[in-house]
Protein backbone atom coordinates (compact mmCIF):
# COMPACT_ATOMS: atom_id res chain seq x y z
CA UNK A 1 0.00 0.00 0.00
CA UNK A 2 1.79 3.08 -1.02
CA UNK A 3 0.94 6.60 -1.91
CA UNK A 4 0.40 7.28 -5.58
CA UNK A 5 -0.50 3.98 -5.15
CA UNK A 6 2.60 2.77 -4.15
CA UNK A 7 2.88 -0.24 -2.24
CA UNK A 8 1.43 1.22 1.56
CA UNK A 9 3.75 4.06 0.94
CA UNK A 10 6.15 2.04 -0.72
CA UNK A 11 9.17 3.67 -1.83
CA UNK A 12 10.12 2.59 -5.82
CA UNK A 13 13.83 3.45 -6.51
CA UNK A 14 15.90 3.31 -9.94
CA UNK A 15 17.34 -0.60 -9.25
CA UNK A 16 19.12 -2.10 -12.83
CA UNK A 17 18.33 -5.18 -13.68
CA UNK A 18 19.90 -7.21 -16.78
CA UNK A 19 18.12 -10.49 -18.50
CA UNK A 20 20.90 -12.22 -19.95
CA UNK A 21 19.95 -15.63 -22.19
CA UNK A 22 21.63 -18.62 -21.84
CA UNK A 23 24.34 -18.19 -24.34
CA UNK A 24 25.44 -15.22 -22.70
CA UNK A 25 26.44 -16.68 -19.17
CA UNK A 26 29.50 -18.40 -18.26
CA UNK A 27 28.74 -21.70 -17.38
CA UNK A 28 29.57 -21.77 -13.69
CA UNK A 29 27.41 -18.48 -13.54
CA UNK A 30 24.10 -19.51 -11.52
CA UNK A 31 22.24 -18.80 -8.02
CA UNK A 32 24.19 -18.61 -4.77
CA UNK A 33 23.27 -20.77 -2.14
CA UNK A 34 24.33 -19.00 0.75
CA UNK A 35 23.84 -15.44 0.54
CA UNK A 36 25.56 -14.61 3.19
CA UNK A 37 28.40 -16.03 2.36
CA UNK A 38 28.42 -14.36 -0.66
CA UNK A 39 27.75 -10.91 1.25
CA UNK A 40 30.76 -11.18 4.08
CA UNK A 41 33.59 -13.06 2.21
CA UNK A 42 32.99 -12.66 -1.47
CA UNK A 43 32.70 -16.78 -1.72
CA UNK A 44 30.52 -18.21 -4.61
CA UNK A 45 28.59 -21.75 -4.81
CA UNK A 46 27.58 -21.54 -8.21
CA UNK A 47 25.08 -23.72 -10.22
CA UNK A 48 23.84 -23.53 -13.56
CA UNK A 49 21.10 -20.84 -14.61
CA UNK A 50 18.81 -21.56 -16.90
CA UNK A 51 18.30 -17.67 -16.91
CA UNK A 52 19.06 -15.05 -14.58
CA UNK A 53 18.52 -11.23 -13.69
CA UNK A 54 21.85 -9.40 -12.90
CA UNK A 55 22.23 -7.15 -10.71
CA UNK A 56 25.34 -4.91 -11.04
CA UNK A 57 26.93 -2.82 -8.14
CA UNK A 58 27.50 0.57 -7.61
CA UNK A 59 31.08 0.24 -9.17
CA UNK A 60 29.72 -1.29 -12.43
CA UNK A 61 27.07 1.67 -12.83
CA UNK A 62 30.05 4.01 -12.56
CA UNK A 63 32.42 2.01 -15.35
CA UNK A 64 29.25 1.41 -17.73
CA UNK A 65 27.60 4.54 -19.95
CA UNK A 66 24.17 5.01 -18.02
CA UNK A 67 20.83 6.77 -18.60
CA UNK A 68 20.41 9.19 -15.48
CA UNK A 69 19.55 7.73 -11.95
CA UNK A 70 17.88 10.01 -10.69
CA UNK A 71 14.30 9.24 -9.67
CA UNK A 72 11.21 10.91 -10.57
CA UNK A 73 9.19 12.33 -7.42
CA UNK A 74 5.91 12.38 -6.39
CA UNK A 75 4.03 13.74 -3.73
CA UNK A 76 0.69 12.66 -2.09
CA UNK A 77 -0.33 13.45 1.53
CA UNK A 78 3.09 15.55 1.27
CA UNK A 79 4.86 12.14 1.63
CA UNK A 80 8.16 11.55 -1.47
CA UNK A 81 8.27 8.77 -3.28
CA UNK A 82 10.28 7.56 -6.23
CA UNK A 83 9.57 5.55 -9.19
CA UNK A 84 11.67 4.16 -12.43
CA UNK A 85 10.58 6.18 -15.35
CA UNK A 86 9.24 4.21 -17.89
CA UNK A 87 11.23 6.28 -20.36
CA UNK A 88 14.71 5.17 -18.79
CA UNK A 89 13.80 1.52 -18.85
CA UNK A 90 12.94 1.66 -23.27
CA UNK A 91 16.38 3.47 -23.11
CA UNK A 92 18.35 0.95 -21.48
CA UNK A 93 16.24 -2.10 -23.54
CA UNK A 94 17.18 -0.23 -26.32
CA UNK A 95 21.17 0.14 -25.47
CA UNK A 96 21.12 -3.68 -24.74
CA UNK A 97 19.34 -4.66 -28.36
CA UNK A 98 21.90 -2.55 -29.77
CA UNK A 99 25.58 -2.78 -31.60
CA UNK A 100 27.85 -4.48 -29.41
CA UNK A 101 25.01 -5.93 -26.95
CA UNK A 102 26.98 -9.24 -26.94
CA UNK A 103 30.70 -7.81 -26.00
CA UNK A 104 29.12 -5.47 -23.20
CA UNK A 105 26.85 -8.62 -21.45
CA UNK A 106 30.25 -10.47 -21.60
CA UNK A 107 31.92 -7.83 -20.18
CA UNK A 108 29.57 -7.29 -17.30
CA UNK A 109 29.58 -11.52 -16.64
CA UNK A 110 33.52 -11.00 -16.21
CA UNK A 111 33.52 -8.49 -13.69
CA UNK A 112 31.19 -9.80 -11.55
CA UNK A 113 33.04 -11.84 -9.29
CA UNK A 114 35.34 -8.85 -9.16
CA UNK A 115 32.86 -6.35 -8.55
CA UNK A 116 30.46 -8.87 -6.36
CA UNK A 117 27.68 -8.59 -9.13
CA UNK A 118 24.72 -11.28 -7.57
CA UNK A 119 21.95 -13.23 -9.54
CA UNK A 120 18.63 -13.95 -8.73
CA UNK A 121 16.74 -17.21 -10.38
CA UNK A 122 14.16 -16.54 -13.31
CA UNK A 123 11.40 -19.14 -12.54
CA UNK A 124 9.58 -20.46 -15.07
CA UNK A 125 5.40 -21.03 -13.90
CA UNK A 126 5.53 -23.96 -12.22
CA UNK A 127 8.93 -23.15 -10.06
CA UNK A 128 8.85 -22.55 -6.30
CA UNK A 129 10.04 -19.62 -4.60
CA UNK A 130 13.46 -19.90 -3.65
CA UNK A 131 13.89 -19.28 0.33
CA UNK A 132 13.62 -15.67 1.21
CA UNK A 133 16.91 -15.87 3.03
CA UNK A 134 18.41 -15.50 -0.51
CA UNK A 135 16.92 -12.30 -1.33
CA UNK A 136 19.05 -9.73 -2.28
CA UNK A 137 20.36 -7.02 -0.02
CA UNK A 138 20.92 -4.19 -2.72
CA UNK A 139 18.17 -3.70 -3.76
CA UNK A 140 16.82 -4.54 -0.59
CA UNK A 141 14.49 -7.84 -0.53
CA UNK A 142 14.67 -8.71 -4.31
CA UNK A 143 14.13 -12.28 -4.83
CA UNK A 144 13.13 -13.31 -7.94
CA UNK A 145 11.97 -12.78 -11.39
CA UNK A 146 9.71 -14.45 -13.73
CA UNK A 147 6.68 -16.78 -12.90
CA UNK A 148 2.86 -15.15 -13.65
CA UNK A 149 0.39 -13.50 -11.22
CA UNK A 150 -1.84 -16.62 -11.47
CA UNK A 151 -3.86 -16.54 -7.93
CA UNK A 152 -2.46 -19.75 -6.65
CA UNK A 153 1.10 -17.57 -7.15
CA UNK A 154 -0.01 -14.61 -5.63
CA UNK A 155 -1.62 -16.28 -2.88
CA UNK A 156 1.81 -18.66 -2.01
CA UNK A 157 3.68 -15.97 -2.21
CA UNK A 158 2.00 -13.53 0.47
CA UNK A 159 1.86 -16.81 2.75
CA UNK A 160 5.65 -16.62 2.52
CA UNK A 161 6.27 -12.75 3.02
CA UNK A 162 6.66 -12.31 -0.54
CA UNK A 163 4.85 -9.58 -3.48
CA UNK A 164 5.63 -8.55 -6.45
CA UNK A 165 6.53 -5.35 -7.94
CA UNK A 166 7.78 -4.58 -10.94
CA UNK A 167 6.81 -1.76 -14.53
CA UNK A 168 5.37 -2.39 -17.59
CA UNK A 169 8.92 -3.07 -19.01
CA UNK A 170 10.19 -5.64 -16.53
CA UNK A 171 9.51 -9.13 -16.10
CA UNK A 172 7.26 -9.72 -12.73
CA UNK A 173 9.67 -9.25 -10.02
CA UNK A 174 9.48 -10.57 -6.78
CA UNK A 175 10.22 -9.40 -3.30
CA UNK A 176 10.88 -9.97 0.36
CA UNK A 177 13.20 -7.22 2.26
CA UNK A 178 14.17 -7.06 5.61
CA UNK A 179 13.88 -5.46 8.10
CA UNK A 180 9.75 -5.49 7.23
CA UNK A 181 7.34 -2.41 7.89
CA UNK A 182 4.42 -3.42 9.65
CA UNK A 183 1.86 -1.57 11.73
CA UNK A 184 0.65 -3.48 14.38
CA UNK A 185 -3.49 -2.76 15.64
CA UNK A 186 -3.00 -1.69 18.48
CA UNK A 187 -0.09 1.25 17.63
CA UNK A 188 -1.94 2.77 14.97
CA UNK A 189 -0.97 6.87 15.87
CA UNK A 190 -3.88 9.39 15.05
CA UNK A 191 -2.53 12.91 15.27
CA UNK A 192 -4.59 16.03 16.53
CA UNK A 193 -5.44 16.81 13.45
CA UNK A 194 -6.23 13.65 11.41
CA UNK A 195 -8.25 12.83 14.63
CA UNK A 196 -10.45 16.49 13.93
CA UNK A 197 -10.83 15.61 10.44
CA UNK A 198 -12.70 12.19 10.96
CA UNK A 199 -14.47 14.26 13.53
CA UNK A 200 -15.65 16.73 11.16
CA UNK A 201 -17.85 13.91 9.52
CA UNK A 202 -16.67 15.19 6.31
CA UNK A 203 -15.23 12.03 4.81
CA UNK A 204 -17.20 8.68 4.58
CA UNK A 205 -15.17 5.14 4.46
CA UNK A 206 -16.71 1.90 2.86
CA UNK A 207 -15.22 -1.28 2.47
CA UNK A 208 -14.94 -3.28 -0.96
CA UNK A 209 -17.62 -1.28 -2.38
CA UNK A 210 -15.44 -0.50 -5.75
CA UNK A 211 -12.39 -2.51 -5.61
CA UNK A 212 -12.16 -1.48 -9.78
CA UNK A 213 -11.85 2.13 -9.00
CA UNK A 214 -10.00 1.86 -6.01
CA UNK A 215 -6.88 0.08 -8.20
CA UNK A 216 -7.53 2.58 -10.94
CA UNK A 217 -7.18 5.65 -8.57
CA UNK A 218 -3.77 3.82 -6.99
CA UNK A 219 -2.36 3.90 -10.68
CA UNK A 220 -3.36 7.29 -11.85
CA UNK A 221 -0.77 9.35 -13.37
CA UNK A 222 1.40 11.54 -11.32
CA UNK A 223 3.02 14.69 -12.05
CA UNK A 224 6.73 14.21 -12.50
CA UNK A 225 5.90 10.81 -13.77
CA UNK A 226 5.23 8.29 -16.84
CA UNK A 227 4.13 5.32 -16.01
CA UNK A 228 2.87 2.73 -12.93
CA UNK A 229 3.82 -0.12 -11.47
CA UNK A 230 -0.13 -0.92 -11.66
CA UNK A 231 0.37 -2.68 -14.70
CA UNK A 232 -2.82 -3.56 -16.28
CA UNK A 233 -1.67 -7.40 -16.14
CA UNK A 234 -1.33 -6.48 -12.44
CA UNK A 235 -5.04 -4.96 -11.94
CA UNK A 236 -6.83 -8.20 -13.71
CA UNK A 237 -4.78 -10.39 -11.07
CA UNK A 238 -6.01 -8.82 -8.10
CA UNK A 239 -9.35 -8.37 -9.51
CA UNK A 240 -9.60 -11.99 -9.51
CA UNK A 241 -8.22 -11.96 -6.07
CA UNK A 242 -10.57 -9.94 -4.80
CA UNK A 243 -13.44 -11.52 -7.21
CA UNK A 244 -12.98 -14.65 -4.69
CA UNK A 245 -12.74 -13.07 -1.60
CA UNK A 246 -8.87 -12.54 -0.91
CA UNK A 247 -8.60 -8.89 -1.82
CA UNK A 248 -9.94 -5.89 -0.50
CA UNK A 249 -10.47 -2.04 -0.80
CA UNK A 250 -11.13 0.85 1.42
CA UNK A 251 -12.73 3.77 -0.28
CA UNK A 252 -12.86 7.39 1.27
CA UNK A 253 -15.59 9.59 -0.34
CA UNK A 254 -16.34 13.54 -0.04
CA UNK A 255 -19.93 14.59 -1.28
CA UNK A 256 -20.38 11.48 -3.03
CA UNK A 257 -17.27 11.52 -5.08
CA UNK A 258 -13.92 9.17 -4.64
CA UNK A 259 -11.32 11.09 -3.45
CA UNK A 260 -8.62 8.15 -1.54
CA UNK A 261 -8.48 4.62 -0.67
CA UNK A 262 -6.30 1.60 -0.75
CA UNK A 263 -6.37 -2.43 -1.26
CA UNK A 264 -4.34 -4.83 -0.07
CA UNK A 265 -4.77 -9.03 0.14
CA UNK A 266 -5.96 -10.62 3.40
CA UNK A 267 -4.96 -14.21 4.10
CA UNK A 268 -6.54 -15.29 7.80
CA UNK A 269 -6.61 -12.57 9.85
CA UNK A 270 -3.26 -11.39 8.35
CA UNK A 271 -3.38 -8.27 6.03
CA UNK A 272 -1.32 -7.20 2.98
CA UNK A 273 -1.17 -3.74 1.73
CA UNK A 274 -0.46 -2.97 -1.12
CA UNK A 275 -1.30 0.43 -2.33
CA UNK A 276 -3.08 3.95 -1.46
CA UNK A 277 -3.97 7.02 -3.04
CA UNK A 278 -5.23 10.67 -1.72
CA UNK A 279 -6.51 13.27 -4.16
CA UNK A 280 -7.40 15.46 -0.83
CA UNK A 281 -5.38 16.01 1.84
CA UNK A 282 -5.78 13.17 4.69
CA UNK A 283 -7.96 11.09 2.89
CA UNK A 284 -5.68 8.17 2.18
CA UNK A 285 -4.57 8.47 6.10
CA UNK A 286 -8.49 8.46 7.07
CA UNK A 287 -9.45 5.23 5.22
CA UNK A 288 -6.02 3.71 6.45
CA UNK A 289 -6.66 4.51 10.21
CA UNK A 290 -10.08 2.89 9.68
CA UNK A 291 -9.27 -0.07 8.38
CA UNK A 292 -6.63 -0.88 10.52
CA UNK A 293 -9.36 -0.24 13.77
CA UNK A 294 -11.87 -2.29 12.17
CA UNK A 295 -9.70 -5.37 11.65
CA UNK A 296 -8.70 -5.16 14.97
CA UNK A 297 -12.05 -5.76 16.12
CA UNK A 298 -11.50 -8.83 14.27
CA UNK A 299 -9.19 -10.21 15.58
CA UNK A 300 -6.07 -8.76 13.46
CA UNK A 301 -2.88 -7.67 15.06
CA UNK A 302 -0.48 -6.96 12.12
CA UNK A 303 -0.46 -5.18 8.01
CA UNK A 304 2.19 -5.73 5.81
CA UNK A 305 3.29 -2.30 4.93
CA UNK A 306 6.15 -3.66 2.84
CA UNK A 307 8.69 -0.37 2.70
CA UNK A 308 9.46 1.99 5.47
CA UNK A 309 8.40 5.82 4.98
CA UNK A 310 8.03 9.05 7.00
CA UNK A 311 3.75 8.99 6.03
CA UNK A 312 3.52 5.28 7.55
CA UNK A 313 6.27 6.06 10.66
CA UNK A 314 3.79 9.16 11.48
CA UNK A 315 0.94 6.28 12.00
CA UNK A 316 2.81 4.29 14.36
CA UNK A 317 4.43 1.77 11.29
CA UNK A 318 7.69 0.42 12.45
CA UNK A 319 10.45 -1.62 11.01
CA UNK A 320 10.88 -5.38 12.22
CA UNK A 321 13.19 -7.89 11.00
CA UNK A 322 12.16 -9.92 8.54
CA UNK A 323 12.63 -13.05 10.53
CA UNK A 324 9.85 -11.42 13.16
CA UNK A 325 7.34 -10.72 10.16
CA UNK A 326 7.77 -14.36 8.87
CA UNK A 327 6.75 -15.77 12.60
CA UNK A 328 3.74 -13.32 12.64
CA UNK A 329 2.75 -14.16 8.78
CA UNK A 330 2.59 -17.83 9.80
CA UNK A 331 0.76 -17.76 12.75
CA UNK A 332 -1.84 -15.34 11.39
CA UNK A 333 -2.50 -16.82 7.81
CA UNK A 334 -3.51 -20.00 9.53
CA UNK A 335 -6.58 -18.46 11.31
CA UNK A 336 -10.30 -18.58 10.04
CA UNK A 337 -10.90 -15.76 7.61
CA UNK A 338 -13.54 -12.67 8.14
CA UNK A 339 -16.12 -13.62 5.47
CA UNK A 340 -16.38 -11.07 2.50
CA UNK A 341 -17.48 -8.57 1.37
CA UNK A 342 -16.07 -6.89 4.25
CA UNK A 343 -17.89 -3.57 6.19
CA UNK A 344 -16.95 -0.99 8.62
CA UNK A 345 -19.26 -1.55 11.93
CA UNK A 346 -21.20 1.31 12.10
CA UNK A 347 -20.15 3.00 15.42
CA UNK A 348 -16.19 3.16 14.19
CA UNK A 349 -15.71 6.22 13.10
CA UNK A 350 -16.96 7.71 16.66
CA UNK A 351 -14.60 5.32 18.42
CA UNK A 352 -11.82 6.22 16.64
CA UNK A 353 -12.38 9.85 17.75
CA UNK A 354 -12.78 9.00 21.32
Amino acid sequence: MSCRAQALERLLVDKRYFALPQQWLEPEVGLESEPGEILQEGRFVFRTAADAIVILDAQQHAAIERPSDAPDVDRIDDMPEMEVARRRRREACNQRRGNGCRERCQMWTEQRIDNQGYVIPFLSPHDPFPPVAHALKDPNGLLAAGADLSTERLLDAYARGIFPWFGDDDPVLWWSPDPRMVMFTTEVHVSRSLRKTIRSGRMQVTLDNCFGQVMRGCAEPRRGQDGTWITDEMTHAYQRLFDIGYAHSVEVWLGGRLVGGLYGVSLGRMFFGESMFSRVSDASKVGLVALVKQIERWGFTCVDCQMSTGHLSSLGAREIPRAAFLRHVRSLVRQTPVRSPWRFDEDLLGTICK
